[in-house]
C-alpha cells in the first residue's frame, strides 16, 4: 500500500513534526509506503525525511501572516489537480489545516470524470495560540470540520478527549477513529540499573514557552529545598522563556539548564534521571492532546509528575504516573516524590514495561492502519 500525507507541518523546523514522523514510521514498519506533500524549512528537513525513507513533494505558502494557510490550500488544489499523480496512491491523509485544499481538489477531479483515492481527514490539535491570528485559524478550523471532514471517507483524531470536544462543539455525527502519539522504544531506553539516584533527579525537556506552566518547576525546587529533600532538576530545550531558566540556574545550585541539545543526545540525557515532569495548566491543547513527553519518559524508565488535565486521563491507571490538581500541584508532587522514594515496587522497571505494552507507536497506529486497509478496499471514487 502507498499513501500520500498532506500536512502544513514544516519538516526541519517545528517540534510538531515528530507526531507525523512517528506515525508515518510505524505505518512504514507495517509495509505502507509514505509520501509527504508539505512545506519544508531547510536542508535539515529534507535529510530527516530522506533518512526516514519517506518521499516528499514541496508545498509552499505565503509569508504574510493570516494568508499562509489560505495560500497553502490554494497551492494544494493546483498540485493535486495538475502535478501529483494521485493514481499511484491507495489512500490520502490530510490534516485539518490542509483539508479544504484536498476537498476542493477532489471536487475538481471528480467534476472532470476522473477518480481519486479515498482520503482520511485528520485532526491532531485545534489552534493553540490566543492571538488575533488564532481567530483566523479558528475560522478555518470550523470550516474544515463542517465541510472537509464531512466530505472525507474517514475521520481520525488524536484522542477521545478531542473527539468529545468536536462532537460537542460542531455536533459532528460521523464515525471517528483515534491515533494518539507514541514513543519510539528503540530510541528511548532505560538505564540498566533501575535503582533511584541519590539525590533524586528530575527532568523536563521540550518547548520552553508560555502556557505550559513551566514556572512551577522552579516553585517545586524551592519547596523541595526548603524541606531538605535531596534532589536535582535538569531542564533542556529552547523557546521564549528559556531566559527564565538561564537566570534561575545561576541562582539555584540544584537547577541545571542545558539549553537546546542535539537531537541524538536527548534519550541519553533523559534516561539518567528518575522522574519526568509535565507541569501543564488547564488549557484546551492539554485537554485534547496526547502527552508524548510522558510516553518518552516512561519508555526511558522514569516516573512522571503531571497535572490533572484531560490529556492525563489515559495514564492514571499506571502506578508510575502521578498527577496533581492543575491549579495547585506542588504539595501533591512533593507527596508523590516521597512515595516514589519509599516505594517497594520497582516503578522504573514498571514504567518501561507498560510503555512497551501500551505506549509504542505501533500500538498507537493500530486503528489507523486498520482504517487505511479498510478504505483502500473500497476502491476509488
Amino acid at each position: 500500500m502507498k499513501i500520500l500525507w498532506v500536512t502544513g507541518v514544516k519538516f526541519g523546523k517545528t517540534i510538531h513534526q515528530w507526531g507525523q514522523l512517528g506515525t508515518a514510521g510505524a505505518l512504514q514498519s507495517r509495509g505502507i509506503e509514505v509520501d509527504f506533500l508539505s512545506p519544508i524549512d531547510s536542508d535539515n528537513g529534507t535529510s530527516i525525511l530522506r533518512d526516514f525513507g519517506f518521499g516528499h513533494t514541496r508545498l509552499s505558502g505565503s509569508r504574510i501572516p493570516g494568508l499562509y494557510f489560505f495560500s497553502l490550500n490554494r497551492n494544494i488544489v493546483e498540485l493535486l489537480t495538475r502535478e501529483v499523480n494521485l493514481s499511484q496512491y491507495d489512500a490520502v491523509i490530510s490534516e485539518w489545516q490542509t483539508s479544504l485544499g484536498v476537498m476542493r481538489a477532489y471536487r475538481k477531479i471528480r467534476q472532470i470524470g476522473k477518480t481519486a483515492p479515498p482520503w482520511i481527514f485528520e485532526d491532531r490539535s485545534p489552534p493553540a495560540t490566543s492571538s488575533i491570528l488564532s481567530l483566523i485559524q479558528w475560522g478555518q478550523y470550523r470550516l474544515s470540520w463542517k465541510m472537509a471532514a464531512n466530505s472525507a471517507d474517514s475521520v481520525e483524531v488524536l484522542v477521545p478527549g478531542l473527539e468529545n470536544f468536536i462532537r460537542d462543539k460542531y455536533d459532528f455525527k460521523k464515525r471517528i477513529i483515534h491515533c494518539p502519539s507514541g514513543a519510539d522504544m528503540t530510541r528511548f531506553t532505560p538505564e540498566k540499573s533501575t535503582s533511584l539516584n541519590d539525590p533524586l533527579r528530575i527532568v523536563h525537556h521540550g518547548s520552553l514557552d508560555k502556557g505550559r506552566g513551566l514556572g512551577r518547576i522552579i516553585d517545586l525546587g524551592v519547596e523541595l529545598e526548603r524541606r531538605s529533600i535531596p534532589f536535582e532538576i535538569t531542564v533542556f530545550g529552547s523557546g521564549p522563556i528559556q531566559h527564565l531558566f538561564e537566570k534561575e540556574s545561576e541562582k539555584y545550585g540544584w537547577l541545571r539548564f542545558l539549553g537546546k541539545i542535539r537531537f541524538d543526545d536527548v534519550p541519553n540525557e533523559i534516561r539518567r534521571h528518575d522522574i519526568g515532569i509535565l507541569p501543564l495548566p488547564k488549557r484546551l491543547p492539554w485537554d485534547v492532546g496526547s502527552p508524548l513527553k510522558a510516553m518518552e519518559y516512561a519508555a526511558s524508565g522514569l516516573c512522571v509528575l503531571a497535572t490533572d488535565v484531560d490529556g492525563s486521563i489515559p495514564f492514571r491507571k499506571f502506578d508510575w504516573f502521578f498527577d496533581a490538581p492543575h491549579a495547585d500541584p506542588i504539595e501533591h508532587w512533593i507527596n508523590s516524590i516521597i512515595e516514589i522514594r519509599e516505594s517497594s515496587i520497582d516503578l522504573r522497571k514498571m514504567a518501561r514495561m507498560d510503555a512497551e505494552k501500551e505506549l509504542s507507536w505501533e500500538t498507537a497506529t493500530s486503528d489507523l492502519y486498520a482504517e487505511l486497509v479498510r478504505i483502500s478496499k473500497l476502491g476509488r471514487k
